[in-house]
């Protein structure tokens, strides 16, 4: 990963800055495409090179890099946050960016009535429950009871281990809980000791059938690592084609902070490089230029409802349709719409009606596909609620979302696609009475890491 690839053609795509992930120190970083890959490229002075893959397949990267960037360039509105409610956790994962955190870390337990005062005054419409684990607070079905009072939309992103209690886990759901987003990396102990520090896959199987039995719509979050779990990704999307209650699967490569900063390097993967997996597998019959083409749709509409979007949160989508189970663009037409989206790209900052026009135009040659009338109803319905912001869009059965994402480290740092990290943090850092708006999680994670090599640093 600190070796610069041996490749040719290089082409500079983008200057950006970032920081050196032994020093933290502010430095200069490149973007350069090379024949074979795109990488992330920087120089500290003290502590050398170092070179980020950011993807294996040049020309499609490139092209969606610079696609997004003439949507993006300008730090957009978020639509959702997360409360974090405790840095309590009844697990010790090896891979959590809370451990091993400075030791003047400290995020305090809001009150329920803080958690209150900020939903009343706040317009987002969707939060999600999150911090270390949300299960540990015994109140937890009394803040989704208030935050449902002041109708938003509630997701819990949890290990799940107390879910395994059903009696538990119905409370939740009365009280109004309206999705899970459930850690669960496959059904191989080994992998689960390694990646969780304890083998959990019986009461992941427990979990999930609770979950099942409930129908409540759940997201598996998957952390991947390269040459420790990548055969995983298959798995995880078999089960849940099977299993219409899921309805998403993020694949969240490793990020090397808090207790995985010393991971070895050659376990670094991006996400790109995890749809390059999904790609390969003959079953999905997914090709990867038609990744791409979704994910210009996706900022195409993301830019237009005027919200952030993440150059590395990639989307695809799988339809179950009967027995079966086809990619998105067995039923969308995707390339004869590629060509308006580029021209609403080309246009959008220089005249915004031209700019509609175009997409328009691009909406209407995706549906020049007569198997879209399979998936319309679901569409139309999960298109208004996500427009008017209701959580309807949440619950959906034909639709697997694949989302190929990372968090920010000092590795992968780049700072211009930060400006629109879609994570904004509100906890209570300051006392349990008030809970704040903390910033964009990948800059707070950063800092962190600084934070700690600072301590350590003066510790010498």
């Amino acid at each position: 990963m600190n070796t610069k690839p041996k490749l040719s053609l290089k082409q500079s795509i983008r200057e950006t800055t970032s920081v050196c992930p032994h020093c933290h120190k502010n430095i200069k970083a490149e973007i350069i495409s090379y024949e074979h890959g795109v990488f992330l490229e920087k120089s500290c002075d003290i502590h050398g090179d170092f070179s980020i893959c950011l993807s294996r397949t040049a020309e499609l990267y490139s092209n969606l890099e610079n696609y997004y960037f003439s949507l993006m360039k300008e730090q957009q509105p978020n639509c959702d946050l997360e409360i974090w409610t405790t840095l309590n956790c009844n697990m010790k994962c090896s891979i959590c960016f809370f451990g091993n955190p400075p030791a003047d870390f400290k995020i305090h337990e809001p009150t329920i009535e803080a958690i209150e005062n900020f939903a009343i005054n706040d317009k987002h419409p969707f939060y999600c429950l999150t911090g270390a684990e949300s299960t540990s607070r015994d109140d937890l079905a009394d803040i989704i009871r208030i935050l449902k009072k002041h109708k938003k939309g509630v997701t819990l992103n949890t290990n799940g281990i107390k879910l395994a209690n059903e009696n538990y886990f119905l409370q939740l759901k009365n009280a109004g809980l309206d999705r899970v987003i459930l850690q669960f990396d496959g059904f191989d102990p080994k992998i689960s000791n390694t990646l969780r520090g304890n083998d959990i896959t019986e009461q992941k199987k427990k979990i999930l059938l609770n979950l099942q039995n409930s129908q409540m719509p759940t997201v598996l979050n998957s952390t991947i690592a390269h040459n420790v779990n990548e055969h995983t990704v298959k798995e995880l999307i078999d089960y849940a084609l099977e299993k219409p209650f899921i309805n998403g699967v993020t694949f969240l490569t490793i990020s090397f902070d808090g207790g995985a900063r010393e991971w070895k390097q050659s376990e670094y993967i991006m996400p790109d490089e995890v749809i390059d997996i999904v790609c390969k597998s003959t079953s999905y019959k997914v090709k990867k230029e038609n990744v791409y083409r979704f994910q210009k749709l996706h900022f195409a509409l993301k830019a237009f409802l005027k919200q952030r979007a993440c150059l590395y949160n990639q989307l695809f989508v799988l339809v179950r349709n009967k027995a079966s189970f086809e990619p998105i663009d067995a039923f969308l037409n995707l390339s004869l719409a590629e060509p308006w989206l580029d021209k609403y790209a080309n246009s959008y900052k220089k005249n915004s009606l031209f700019s509609s026009i175009f997409l328009g135009i691009a909406i209407v040659m995706l549906c020049m596909n007569f198997r879209i009338f399979i998936l319309l109803i679901e569409l139309i319905v999960s298109g208004l609620s996500f427009y008017f912001r209701t959580s309807s869009y949440l619950r959906t059965n034909k639709l697997l979302a694949l989302s190929f994402t990372t968090g920010c480290d000092p590795y992968k740092l780049d700072n211009d696609i930060l400006k629109n990290c879609q994570n904004e943090i509100i906890a209570a850092d300051n006392n349990i009475h008030s809970v704040r708006n903390l910033g964009l999680e990948g800059a707070y994670i950063v800092a962190l890491e600084k934070r700690f090599k600072d301590q350590k640093a003066n510790e010498l």
